[in-house]
């Protein structure tokens, strides 16, 4: 199930999805490219994958980041 993307370019997305393989459920973030011959996306290998119970903490981790990270920069 595709829970969402975000366009990176013309060309390419940031999909999240979840996927089960074997019983087994977990979540995806991958990067997805436009194949020019047939306009369809496709699957990359640049993609990181965790389990569902994670995801707080990587949204935490996330967070914590992007507050960092816009503290530097306003005091650029």
């Amino acid at each position: 199930m595709i829970y969402g993307e975000i366009k990176i370019n013309s060309r390419k997305v940031l999909r999240v999805s979840r996927d089960t393989v074997n019983g087994t459920s977990f979540v995806q973030i991958g990067i997805w490219e436009r194949d020019c011959s047939r306009g369809r996306l496709k699957s990359t290998n640049r993609r990181v994958c965790f389990r569902p119970e994670d995801v707080q903490g990587i949204l935490i981790a996330l967070e914590m980041m992007k507050y960092a990270w816009n503290r530097e920069e306003g005091e650029a």
